[in-house]
């Protein structure tokens, strides 16, 4: 595939053609260069000469970001293919990090701007911040996380009110994706089950997992259902050693 990338950018003429589908290499390939976990916080949304600007989730990813900028753009410069096999086509010399929305790009002369791949539409912009977009988003990455995350705490609210809900109901209040869904209903479900295992848990802190885990409604949860979930609950969830065990079976 470099091999590809590497004869498209010898047949660039221009160093702002370049650039472009350099930045678009990046971008794409931006959960490979930074890792899936850091990719889900940030994401590449200008670069200009050598210089690559990067948008974060918040204030916080942004600085972790900073204290490890020499070793990002060293995996950035590594993975930029070479311009036919012989050198470099490009090299980032600094990262600048960014949280919210950018200001508009420069003004570009009508010489430098050559056809090159992709081809970007200025007027193809974010709906929400109006930063430029790349070819085939709707979203910027921020807005479409700020978007994700208003999503997760409307689903989160419905839960808490009406843990049985299943999908098919909850997309009738919110629109939202079934992945989306089981995701903030796992992180609930595991906050619940800590609830319910609690020394001085109450019945509504009890019956709240298994009313979220199996759909049920309090009047479908029998004595032994409940039961069973939360010994089920304290064996997965509290860690009990050899020896603890041992002793337990010598005072039986």
């Amino acid at each position: 595939m470099k091999e590809l990338e590497s004869w498209i950018l010898k047949g660039l003429k221009t160093s702002f053609s370049k650039e472009k589908y350099i930045f678009y290499y990046i971008a794409a390939n931006w959960s490979t260069i930074a890792g899936e976990v850091t990719a889900k916080h940030s994401k590449p949304v200008r670069l200009i000469g050598d210089v690559l600007t990067i948008n974060t989730d918040n204030a916080a990813w942004s600085n972790n970001l900073l204290m490890l900028k020499k070793q990002l753009m060293g995996k950035i410069n590594i993975f930029i293919p070479m311009e036919a096999g012989r050198k470099h086509a490009y090299k980032i010399k600094d990262i600048r990090f960014h949280t919210g929305s950018l200001p508009p790009d420069p003004v570009i002369s009508q010489e430098d701007e050559k056809p090159f791949m992709p081809k970007l539409d200025s007027h193809h912009r974010c709906p929400k911040c109006g930063v430029m977009l790349l070819p085939g988003e709707k979203m910027c990455g921020k807005c479409e996380r700020e978007e994700i995350q208003l999503t997760r705490e409307k689903i989160h609210k419905i839960l808490c009110k009406e843990p049985w809900i299943k999908h098919s109901d909850c997309i009738k209040q919110v629109n939202c994706d079934k992945m989306v869904f089981n995701d903030v209903k796992a992180s609930l479900l595991e906050y619940a089950i800590w609830q319910a295992i609690k020394k001085d848990s109450s019945s509504a802190e009890k019956l709240f997992p298994v009313m979220l885990e199996r759909s049920l409604t309090p009047d479908q949860i029998t004595e032994e259902i409940l039961k069973k979930a939360l010994v089920r609950y304290k064996r997965s969830r509290i860690y009990v050693s050899p020896f603890r065990k041992q002793l337990h079976n010598k005072q039986k």
